[in-house]
């Protein structure tokens, strides 16, 4: 029997959108100005802060050996300092990964964690990569020391999953640190039984450096994979352990370009029971969205699910509900309220939630700009305000890659590339 939704309940709420309001915009860091990009290029996910105030992302290519780096914005009394801090493909063959989509984690001790979507022992291309712990330098200005948890593609036909594009997430990621010795958890685009992408779970053993990993559920493992395939965003975990995501395409109305589900794995006295929340594109038009983004779900204050959808029009924010197969979903927010797109077009990346319950995100295109390339938004009881719009031949990036906050609402950010060239990128800070 194909698990589906029932959606009892679809609600439009009329698009509301207003001008972007009075922020102060500053860019901390642009990238790709060195030669060959050693400074990085082409940053991909969103900023991880630190509870100093510090800054930590990934870019894509540039570094050292031009397969992607870890970088730090170090905050100071007059601003702030870049440094490279992991070139990867520093070792043959990059054995230790190579171009890092996703954003970082850290723990209490200050290391970092993430993934690299290839390289890694069994292989280079879009096979293969890896999980990392990032250990500090003895200074600021030194690399630091990276460590293999898991290379992906270490058994035959790849069933414990390859092509990690998501990050890390742990129980009680939403209230601090990480322990450095709870299970992580995360998904993969590819391998698995049926080749279509996995969840994992890694875990601790104490003495070894390497963490056991398991995937605990394969993708596309029923007919016309109903139940979703290639998982791109990362996952979202409740104070009771039940984890949360969605696949970007399949489910009961998609196929391997469109569609996609929401996604529950509950825990059980062994592994976890899956089910599907919601397959997406069930009514006409799929009004109820299509091909949910990369920035997976958000859990509000209710327990309700809150993510972002590419389409219909210039995409949506939605809220579901989670009940089983029971589970309502209702649209908050649709862009493209206009037919030049001012309020954004295709959100993507995790949503935040601020102080007031407001949802902050951004979008990879549209915006108020004369060349639009994207948007921070903010979305307060039905009405959007756009809070900055970035330019597709300006100074400031183009197409933002998630975003953070701070706790007196300060949102830091990376923009994908500068002045149209197709490298560089941008790191930001934006004070509403």
């Amino acid at each position: 029997m194909v698990l589906r939704s029932t959606v009892i309940a679809l609600v439009a709420l009329l698009s509301l959108f207003v001008p972007a309001s009075a922020s102060t915009f500053n860019v901390l860091k642009t990238f790709c100005v060195s030669t060959n990009c050693r400074d990085g290029n082409t940053p991909t996910a969103p900023i991880f802060l630190d509870p100093s105030g510090n800054l930590f992302g990934v870019t894509y290519g540039g570094g050292a050996h031009g397969k992607g780096t870890v970088f730090e914005l170090r905050k100071a009394a007059t601003g702030y300092t870049f440094h490279r801090i992991y070139d990867f493909c520093s070792q043959t063959n990059c054995t230790d990964g190579d171009h890092p989509y996703s954003g970082l984690i850290m723990d209490t001790a200050g290391n970092l964690y993430g993934t690299a979507s290839n390289g890694g022992a069994n292989g280079t291309g879009f096979r293969g990569g890896i999980v990392f712990k990032l250990t500090p330098g003895a200074k600021p200005s030194q690399q630091w020391t990276l460590t293999k948890l898991h290379d992906f593609c270490a058994k035959a036909n790849c069933v414990d999953g390859k092509t990690p594009m998501a990050g890390l997430t742990y129980q009680g990621a939403s209230s601090g640190l990480y322990d450095g010795v709870s299970p992580l958890f995360g998904t993969t685009i590819g391998g698995g039984t049926a080749a279509q992408g996995v969840a994992y779970k890694l875990t601790y053993v104490p003495g070894r450096i390497k963490r056991v990993e398991k995937a605990f559920y394969s993708f596309c493992s029923v007919a016309n994979c109903a139940d979703g395939l290639q998982p791109g965003a990362p996952l979202t975990i409740d104070g009771a352990g039940n984890i949360y995501g969605t696949t970007n395409y399949g489910g009961a109305n998609g196929s391997s370009t469109d569609g996609g589900v929401a996604f529950q794995f509950t825990p059980k006295h062994r592994g976890y029971r899956y089910t599907v929340l919601h397959s997406f594109c069930a009514l006409a038009e799929c009004a109820d969205g299509d091909m949910p983004s990369r920035g997976g779900l958000t859990i509000d204050g209710s327990g309700n699910l809150l993510g972002t959808a590419y389409r219909p029009e210039g995409g949506i924010i939605y809220k579901l509900t989670p009940a089983g197969t029971g589970s309502t979903i209702s649209t908050l927010y649709t862009f493209c309220a206009d037919t030049i797109c001012d309020d954004g077009a295709a959100p993507d990346w995790p949503l935040l939630i601020d102080s007031n319950g407001d949802i902050v995100g951004a979008t990879n295109g549209g915006g108020t700009a004369t060349q639009p390339a994207g948007t921070v938004y903010r979305l307060h009881d039905g009405t959007l305000t756009v809070l900055h719009s970035f330019c597709l031949n300006c100074d400031d990036g183009a197409y933002p890659r998630g975003i953070a906050m701070d706790t007196t609402g300060n949102i830091f950010g990376v923009t994908f590339m500068t002045r149209n060239t197709g490298a560089g990128g941008t790191v930001f800070a934006l004070t509403p």
